[in-house]
């Protein structure tokens, strides 16, 4: 394992070369604060905000375990799979409701 020096430069060069690439494909990105950089964006509806990129050496739990990316990652794509389940059955729902509404007012009819 990297020790926090080494982890801080690993940050410090990624973030570098990112907004490097960033400025090179004509954004006006710049460093805002430590770890972090922001430059800004139009929407297609001719609106402009920010978007900031934060850079973060995760340390892990306080009870000593390590930070797991991979398991993070595994993580994410469940909870992503679980509300994608969740919107199918929602439509699924919608779409018998709406069956049976229709049905409805052709009986009435």
């Amino acid at each position: 394992m990297l020790n926090i020096k080494e982890f801080e430069e690993k940050k410090t060069q990624t973030l570098r070369d990112i907004l490097q690439y960033l400025i090179d494909h004509g954004e006006d990105g710049d460093k805002c604060k430590d770890g972090e950089i922001n430059f800004p964006i139009v929407g297609a509806d001719g609106n402009d905000g920010w978007l900031v990129v934060k850079f973060v050496v995760p340390r892990g739990g306080r009870d000593g375990e390590e930070y797991d990316g991979y398991a993070e990652r595994e993580a994410y794509r469940m909870t992503l799979q679980k509300r994608a389940d969740r919107a199918a059955e929602k439509a699924k729902k919608i779409a018998k409701d709406a069956e049976k509404r229709a049905k409805k007012e052709e009986e009435a009819e």
